[in-house]
């Protein structure tokens, strides 16, 4: 099974209001954010520790879908 972290990524920041632009700053550029939640790149273990951090969950949370 395929996780999709970008999908989770996604659901995220529209469950919290978050438009790309604020969830990527200070993280990455809006395009590969996008790129990220359309699965067409990953995130460095970095940027995902990020996500997690402005997202408010813990770095597992991507995996368990």
């Amino acid at each position: 099974m395929k996780i999709e972290v970008g999908s989770v990524i996604n659901e995220l920041r529209i469950k919290q209001n978050l438009t790309r632009e604020e969830l990527a700053k200070d993280i990455c550029e809006t395009n590969a954010l996008s790129d990220y939640e359309r699965s067409i790149t990953s995130p460095t273990i970095d940027e995902l520790a990020l996500f997690a951090d402005k997202l408010k969950v813990d770095m597992p949370y991507f995996y368990q879908k």
